[in-house]
């Protein structure tokens, strides 16, 4: 209630709440940009990496099934290395094959996990995240400075096939500018689930064998206040994996003895100073080293191995000026030094410069917002033995709008376009007998147009929903031809058109203070067609492992007693190859699971009880053909925060 004084008289007023809810990103973003948030992960019923990037609208997932089996992410019926991945701004480098293994990446050190499609509208960030077509970003959880001196999060998660993972994380507190955090986690499992063989007309019941897994991961992280307006953060990490391979799924035989270990470690320095309002600077550091070693004991000419060794170093500054608060400009230079070694003989030992410079201007009004950049490249490429790659040099334009259709509704349109390409990796260079110094780069032309509404329906109820049309197209698109039955080489003869269309709609009741509803959806329609010569029978043809329908769907119920979820994703069939040869159709399918949790009070710290039951229905599916995927399974997780 609130007085007010009148002359010599009192008048009492009733009191007037006022809230709205502001639009989030993916509705006023001018490119598409969705966003699952930590606080989301258990109502939506993710326990891993491979959930949350489900949730996601318009990627296609490549899983080889199994706790730790190989997870790589296409974007919108491009290949896996046209998605770049970050992690904490800044970007996670494979210059041997330019595909990332998300698989590594433990869901519960993420704060958020993004996809941005196109144009960033946050122009203050390195150049070498503009160099993607579609940008899928790690936000890890960050030290939190307050005036209690130390947290911890404690975790045991354990389940189905010999899964098992404790989770330790510390966070000191030493005043109120500097905060340290150190978590670590150890996961193992064996992986021999139960799937059905389907061999013509017999089916028998097997068991993927040879399929264990054992991780460690340590994470030091440093956040340090300077002063007003300054900040600096810090990060070690150190990853170790060893995995048996189980290969393909073969008839009457089920032998395999290889093995593949990896092994990560980077450190990582980042500074940011913001004088007045109006100019602002920022630089990141990064060192990586890179181990993969594989071994096959059963080769038929003997033990065959291979170790590699990649290593990268990496510099980022990027300065924003804001004039006014409808304009700023940004300009953005990175470098980067990569090599790759191997104990094979045929190795040459290659070596890569990168210079990228970005110019970025931004326009904001009150309903519009428009966003312009220019991305200058240049790839200096040698090698120590034989034959090196050509040097490039490119420059990128890209151009993203939003305005909002009506002044009193969150109703906005948006477009973009972004011209971009992609250099060969490593692999694609100089691998041998399948690799060549003479593959040019791919170019890469995307088109986007949506609509996006968010609103409050009165107390209870709030509604968001975008949709996006797009085309991609692909040029001188690099594919593996055989010379013989034993020598295939990388050259430049596809083209590819995709044409598309993702939605999503989230929709909260709050049927009271103790009851809430949330419902999350999205779906994905993909055409990615080979175009490259129309006099062949495959011209036309859905590329291999696209499906044309992909979509996921989750329902939570937020209760005083115990909460629950329920959801569900899949997709529509695809084929492993571009040509659709007969045997080569994978089945679609449609994978329900359910969530339910519960926290708890204990001497004023949290306690929570989560069960996980996943493909309540026991689908007998592939992803990648003849690597089948787990059944029904369970988990069952304990985290106590104090």
């Amino acid at each position: 209630m609130a007085a007010v004084v009148v002359a010599d008289s009192t008048r009492t007023l009733t009191s007037v709440t006022v809230s709205e809810q502001a639009p989030s990103q993916a509705v006023t973003s001018t490119t598409p940009h969705h966003t699952v948030l930590s606080e989301s992960f258990t109502q939506m019923g993710i326990t891993d990496m491979a959930d949350a990037l489900h949730r996601l609208p318009g990627i296609t997932l490549r899983d080889y099934g199994g706790a730790g089996g190989m997870k790589t992410v296409a974007v919108r019926g491009l290949g896996t290395q046209h998605t770049g991945v970050s992690m904490d701004g800044v970007v996670v480098s494979n210059c041997q094959s330019s595909e990332v293994d998300l698989s590594r990446y433990s869901i519960g050190d993420m704060q958020a996990v993004s996809l941005h499609i196109g144009l960033s509208d946050d122009i203050f960030q390195p150049a070498r995240q503009a160099a993607f077509p579609a940008l899928l970003s790690l936000l890890t959880i960050s030290p939190e400075i307050d005036s209690t001196s130390l947290h911890t999060t404690a975790r045991v998660t354990t389940g189905s096939f010999g899964y098992l993972q404790p989770y330790l994380r510390l966070q000191r507190n030493f005043n109120q500018r500097l905060a340290i955090t150190a978590s670590a986690h150890y996961t193992r499992a064996d992986n021999q689930y139960p799937f059905t063989l389907h061999n013509v007309q017999l089916v028998t019941h097997e068991h993927r064998r040879h399929n264990s897994l054992e991780t460690g991961q340590i994470d030091l992280g440093m956040l340090w206040r300077l002063a007003r307006g300054q900040m600096m953060r810090g990060k070690i990490y150190y990853y170790d994996s060893r995995r048996d391979l189980p290969g393909q799924v073969h008839y009457y035989t089920n032998i395999s003895r290889e093995t593949l270990r990896e092994r990560e470690a980077f450190a990582q320095i980042h500074y940011e100073i913001h004088l007045q309002q109006r100019l602002s600077i920022k630089a990141s550091a990064k060192g990586t080293w890179n181990c993969a070693a594989y071994q096959d004991p059963l080769y038929k000419a003997g033990t065959n191995d291979g170790t590699y060794f990649q290593r990268e170093a990496y510099v980022t500054s990027t300065l924003l000026y804001r004039p006014t608060p409808h304009f700023s400009a940004s300009y953005a230079a990175d470098y980067a030094f990569n090599n790759l070694n191997s104990s094979l003989t045929t190795d040459s030992r290659p070596r890569r410069r990168t210079l990228l410079q970005a110019v970025s201007a931004q326009l904001r009004t009150s309903r519009l917002l428009a966003t312009a950049q220019l991305l200058g490249s240049l790839y200096w490429n040698s090698a120590k033995e034989g034959s090196s790659a050509s040097d490039y040099s490119r420059l990128s334009p890209a151009l993203s709008v939003s305005f909002r259709l009506l002044s009193d509704y969150s109703l906005f349109f948006r477009a973009s376009y972004k011209d971009i390409f992609r250099l060969p990796s490593f692999n694609e260079y100089y691998f041998f007998h399948y690799g060549s110094p003479d593959v040019q780069p791919e170019r890469t032309s995307h088109w986007n147009v949506g609509l996006t509404w968010a609103e409050r329906l009165g107390r209870a109820w709030h509604v968001q929903f975008t949709a996006d049309g797009y085309l991609n197209q692909v040029r001188d698109k690099i594919v593996a031809v055989p010379r013989n039955l034993f020598v295939w080489q990388c050259i430049n003869v596809g083209k590819v058109r995709v044409l598309g269309m993702d939605m999503t709609t989230d929709i909260t009741w709050n049927a009271n203070s103790l009851h809430t509803l949330i419902l999350h959806g999205s779906y994905s329609l993909q055409q990615a067609t080979n175009q490259t010569l129309k006099e062949s029978p495959y011209y036309g043809y859905q590329l291999a492992y696209t499906p044309q329908h992909i979509g996921n769907m989750t329902i939570s119920w937020n209760n005083p007693w115990v909460n629950v979820s329920l959801n569900g994703e899949g997709m529509s069939h695809r084929y492993s190859t571009n040509e659709h040869h007969d045997g080569t159709r994978i089945s679609g399918y449609w994978e329900m699971g359910c969530t339910f949790w519960k926290e708890i009070n204990i001497c004023q710290h949290g306690l929570q009880l989560r069960a996980d039951i996943k493909n309540i229905l026991d689908q007998q599916y592939e992803i990648i053909r003849h690597y089948p995927m787990p059944g029904r399974s369970f988990l069952i997780s304990l985290q106590y925060n104090f």
